[in-house]
């Protein structure tokens, strides 16, 4: 009896949990933050994307809102790990390198945003990020393969 009464009380905490991430899962793949992840690649690196930042932030128009929605999903993410609304091992398995690669766009932006806005600044999100740094080896930067890679890919090269 107490077995399945512990069961039941876990169950719909359980199923809240697979929902936020569903959830999570479709924020990221909506139109919307795909145009903001877009926005933000296009500005081709993270001084680029910090300048943009400066230029949008006085006016604070459409532009800068659809760039903010970036930084505001992993802040959003990184407070649900944190207050363990979903599985943080999960969270980190699924978007570790992701999380980092992001932050290291977003950061010089942040420290930006903090001069302006505060020091609370996607404060979440850094921590999230910085962590990560502290236990996963370091991203190589993305090369072009060489003729080697695609020929070892074929089995054509040892």
């Amino acid at each position: 009896g107490v077995i399945v009464a512990l069961w039941q009380i876990n169950e719909p905490r359980h199923d809240r949990r697979l929902h936020i991430i569903f959830e999570l899962g479709r924020r990221w793949d909506s139109e919307e933050m795909i145009a903001s992840r877009t926005m933000v690649d296009a500005c081709g690196g993270s001084g680029a994307l910090c300048t943009e930042i400066k230029s949008l932030y006085g006016s604070k128009g459409s532009k800068y809102w659809t760039l903010m929605r970036e930084p505001g999903f992993f802040e959003d993410m990184a407070i649900l790990r944190e207050t363990g609304t979903v599985d943080r091992r999960a969270i980190d398995n699924s978007m570790a390198y992701l999380v980092r690669e992001r932050w290291a766009m977003w950061e010089p932006a942040t420290a930006y945003l903090r001069t302006v806005r505060g020091p609370a600044q996607f404060e979440h999100f850094e921590r999230w990020a910085l962590g990560l740094f502290e236990i996963l080896p370091p991203v190589s930067p993305p090369r072009d393969p060489t003729l080697g890679d695609v020929l070892a890919r074929w089995g054509l090269w040892p």
